[in-house]
């Protein structure tokens, strides 16, 4: 009954991960254990798609899991038990070097939740949805994360939604419309027989590439979704695609008006010029839509500066720094910037001072 799966292409290495999952649905571990380690080797990133979902059929047979070995585990992420990859990082390592990274958002909603009870948030490029753990650690909010990686997507899904309910989650490629991306990983880590990507980013593609998938507006993806038409926070962290979401998006920052939490991020640039004009770009479009106070954290959470005059020089010499540290060294440079609307100028001395510990909040700043 389950042989036609792989009579059209025995070479067709996701139908025959689709017939392992039928074997294991029967109960023949040991067969669908010997599909996964054939062509775990040949096609590791398709193994790992299908075993993101498969956990979610089998992770209360212990059993089952230990025969196949998925490259999976639980781990606590900001208080809450979480699905990750093997070698996700351990944030709470992380926090003891490093104690404000990966907390911004967390306290942006915390601050904004006391002006807008029904807060909303949406998150673009939620990898696996550590982002809405971080939230609601500070203030519960209901998230719609966005996910175009579908082997992180697999876990996006199943880790915001144990969160909470309130929470969706979304396959999609957010940019102009029009455009196509595939989907690579930057770098992967030596798994036990396996490989895991660490993180994923779309490269831009013509129609008709191998892997290319559609784009879609964030305007048009919320008008699916109307339910955060009103969000008062938007996370985008997309490696690369940042500044084309932001330039796209400009009805919705009209309109909804969010603070935006965005990655200024060089990491992906290759024309230097381009870079710099694509990014003063974007910082221009967040002008003309109203915004005009910008918080500037290094890659750690540690705040650096509040523009609030002068903007594009000061964006202009930003560029400059980041561009001196890629040369120097040679790895992931990036800013976070946190973009706040006119309306929300009341908010802006709170922002900054929940970036700050609190024996730095007791210093008077300038006024």
């Amino acid at each position: 009954m389950l042989m036609p799966l792989c009579a059209a292409n025995p070479n067709d290495y996701r139908t025959q991960c689709r017939l392992a999952d039928c074997l294991l649905a029967e109960g023949d571990i040991a067969g669908a254990a010997a599909i996964y380690e054939s062509v775990r080797e040949a096609a590791p990133d398709i193994v790992h798609a299908h075993a993101a979902l498969l956990y979610l059929m089998v992770r209360d047979q212990p059993d089952i899991l230990a025969a196949i070995d998925l490259p999976l585990r639980l781990r606590t992420v900001h208080g809450r038990q979480m699905l990750v990859w093997y070698a996700f990082p351990d944030t709470n390592a992380e926090l003891q070097h490093f104690p404000f990274y990966n907390r911004t958002l967390g306290k942006l909603a915390q601050v904004l939740k006391n002006k807008y009870p029904d807060l909303t948030i949406l998150d673009v490029g939620a990898n696996i949805g550590q982002s809405i753990a971080e939230v609601y650690a500070y203030a519960p909010a209901p998230c719609l994360s966005i996910e175009c990686g579908p082997q992180n997507f697999a876990l996006c899904r199943y880790n915001v939604k144990r969160i909470s309910a309130d929470n969706e989650a979304v396959h999609a490629l957010v940019g102009p419309e029009g455009l196509y991306g595939a989907i690579e990983y930057a770098k992967s880590f030596d798994l036990p027989g396996a490989q895991k990507p660490e993180w994923i980013f779309a490269t831009p593609v013509v129609a008709g590439a191998a892997n290319a998938i559609p784009t879609i507006s964030l305007m048009s993806l919320i008008g699916c979704y109307p339910g955060w038409a009103d969000s008062r926070l938007v996370k985008i962290d997309a490696e690369g695609w940042d500044w084309q979401i932001i330039q796209d998006s400009k009805n919705f920052w009209t309109t909804a008006r969010p603070v935006i939490y965005f990655e200024h991020n060089f990491e992906y640039v290759t024309d230097r010029q381009a870079g710099h004009t694509q990014s003063l770009a974007a910082v221009q479009t967040l002008l003309d839509c109203g915004y005009t106070n910008f918080f500037v954290q290094d890659g750690r959470g540690h705040i650096m500066m509040q523009i609030t005059t002068d903007h594009i020089q000061r964006f202009h010499e930003i560029n400059m720094h980041l561009y001196l540290l890629k040369d120097v060294q040679k790895n992931v440079v990036y800013f976070d910037i946190t973009a706040v609307h006119a309306d929300d100028m009341d908010l802006c001395d709170a922002i900054y001072q929940s970036a700050l510990p609190n024996d730095l909040r007791q210093i008077n700043r300038p006024t």
